[in-house]
Formats: structure tokens, sequence, C-alpha cells
């Protein structure tokens, strides 16, 4: 798991949608990835390994990350809108998770009707295996009166999957210590894009044969010095 050493895909990629609809965050309920009942909001789901199994996702380079609106509601642009992402072995998401990889940079982000899709500006490389931690948060200026939340299908799940802040004054990014947190079973209906794993070839084992002439046979760029016969 880490980030990327390029978004660029060498195959076309796949999309996968995880959770069937069970209900929807209201104008003033969350979890609401485009909500604007605060001013600012901070987010962090929570995907199991055996759900996007399930979806056949193996592993691989996660490139976009998508949300539908079936009605903007206030608010259309998201300034500062960013999102990480991170591994780990947790089945229950209960506190706010750290160490994670920023894989959307700040942006002003403007919401439409449908599929709202976040090209990732570092590609995320998942391991198949680990759990995922999807993170997005978004602080509007103290001069944007507060509106209404967007509405965003959400699935329930077996597991805590959801915790969430909002806040008026407080910047929500940095929130550590508090979540507003009554559905956190109700996770926003998300599309994963995807492609296969680029495999980097700095972690690669070389061994050049033969190796006769070749400065050191380890080595994934070798200086050559051939003899003449």
């Amino acid at each position: 798991c880490g980030p990327s050493i390029t978004t660029a895909c060498t195959s076309p990629a796949t999309q996968i949608t995880v959770g069937n609809q069970t209900g929807q965050n209201t104008t003033t309920t969350w979890p609401a990835p485009f909500g604007h009942w605060y001013r600012n909001a901070k987010h962090q789901f929570l995907f199991t390994a055996a759900e996007l199994n399930a979806m056949g996702f193996m592993g691989g380079k996660i490139t976009q990350i998508a949300w539908q609106v079936t009605q903007i509601n206030g608010q259309i642009t998201y300034p500062n809108y960013r999102m990480s992402m991170g591994c780990t072995q947790i089945t229950n998401l209960t506190t706010w998770q750290t160490g994670l990889t920023q894989v959307l940079n700040p942006a002003n982000y403007s919401i439409v009707v449908g599929w709202n899709n976040l090209n990732l500006t570092t590609a995320y490389e998942w391991d198949g295996v680990s759990n995922l931690i999807i993170e997005i948060c978004y602080e509007l200026n103290a001069n944007v009166t507060w509106t209404s939340n967007s509405i965003t299908p959400w699935t329930t799940t077996p597991f805590n999957s959801t915790l969430y802040y909002y806040s008026d004054g407080i910047p929500a990014c940095p929130a550590t210590t508090t979540s507003f947190n009554s559905n956190p079973t109700n996770r926003p209906v998300t599309r994963f894009g995807w492609c296969p794993t680029t495999p980097d070839p700095n972690s690669f084992t070389y061994a050049w044969s033969p190796n006769v002439g070749i400065n050191d046979s380890t080595l994934q760029n070798p200086t050559l010095s051939p003899s003449l016969p």
C-alpha cells in the first residue's frame, strides 16, 4: 500500500461500485461528502478488503473516487476539497486514523447531479488484502453562509464504517478528537476507478546473465564494457 509512482494506467481502467443504496442523507444529516449544513466538514470511511474483493477488485492502483449526488442544495463549489487514503487492519472505525497519504490535493470542486468523479492527483496502490481508509475534508471561507447538504445515497454496513466532524468556526481538516457520529454504519455508495499496479523498477532484484563485461550485474542499468575477440 502507498502512493503510486505514476497516475497513468498501462491498461484500461475499471470501475466498481461498493454498496447498494439503503438510504440517503438529508439536508441536515450526515455523512454527506458534499454537505454544507456547516461550513467545514471532515469524513473518514472504512472499506474492507472483502467488500472490494467481492466486486472483483483484488488489488491495484486506485485513480478515481466518485460519489453520486441526486439533489444539489445550496453550495455548488467546495473550496479546498482534499482526500487521503491509507491501508489498515482495523475492522471497525471508531477513532480517527492518522498517517494517511494525501491523494487529492486541495482544490475547488464544483458538484453536479449524477456521479462526481474525483480524479486523484496521486494514485494509490492498494495491496488487495488490507482494509482501506478514505478521508475527505473541506473548509469554506468564513464569509460563506452555510446552506444545506446535497443528497448522496448511502449503504448500511454491518460494522462502523464512517466518522465525521463538522464546524462553522473551527477548521475541520486537523480535527482528531471530536466527531459527531450518529450514523456510524451509513457510508456513501462509492465508486472506485482502478487499474493494474504499476511495477516500480527500483524494487526489483537484478541479475544480468551472462555478466561478462558488466560493471555490476545487480544494477538496473549497469555499464557495459564489451571486449572484441
